[in-house]
């Protein structure tokens, strides 16, 4: 691949002020990628998802940026730079979008190293629910009422069944996670 000449869409040659240096910008790339993603028919949202991505990333690099210029470090500069302004799902959101970008940037010939393959996905922390204590579901319980143990009525026993079936599921979620009350 890394002799392959790369193929500048017909829109994007010489005149386009996309493509300098018989090179396409990274603006031009991902005019392309967005224009593949909707070849494909992808959904409107996962287009818009793209664009906005993409979008913050060429805002970062501040300069039309050949996309063979992009180095791994260059992106990883961005992902951190995203952790640090929004959320660690913002950043991972980053990644995915570049990772896409960037295979199709290949397997077209735009570039001829990826640079996502050496970029590791950033973490999320994963968050533990909270689970209740013994007094805690002694509670629950007895917010239930105790007729439908005893007089088994219709609202009774609807009432029973989503307490016993919000606990069952709770003493569940605990047996899971490790953490016993």
């Amino acid at each position: 691949m890394k002799n392959q000449v790369k193929r500048i869409p017909p829109l994007l040659r010489k005149q386009s002020p996309l493509v300098q240096n018989n090179q396409p910008t990274l603006a031009a790339a991902s005019e392309s990628f967005l224009a593949m993603c909707r070849a494909q028919n992808l959904s409107p949202n996962t287009c818009e998802y793209y664009t906005y991505r993409l979008r913050a990333f060429r805002t970062y690099l501040e300069a039309d940026t050949p996309p063979d210029a992009i180095t791994a470090d260059l992106i990883r500069d961005f992902l951190s730079f995203e952790l640090e302004r929004n959320s660690p799902t913002t950043a991972q959101h980053s990644y995915c979008a570049l990772r896409a970008f960037f295979a199709y940037l290949e397997s077209e010939g735009f570039v001829s190293d990826n640079p996502m393959t050496r970029v590791a996905k950033p973490k999320r922390k994963q968050s533990v629910i909270p689970t209740l204590n013994q007094s805690q579901v002694e509670a629950l319980l007895a917010t239930c009422g105790r007729d439908f143990y005893v007089v088994p009525t219709c609202v009774g026993v609807n009432r029973g069944v989503v307490c016993q079936l919000l606990l069952n599921i709770m003493r569940r979620m605990t047996a899971q996670s490790g953490q016993h009350s």
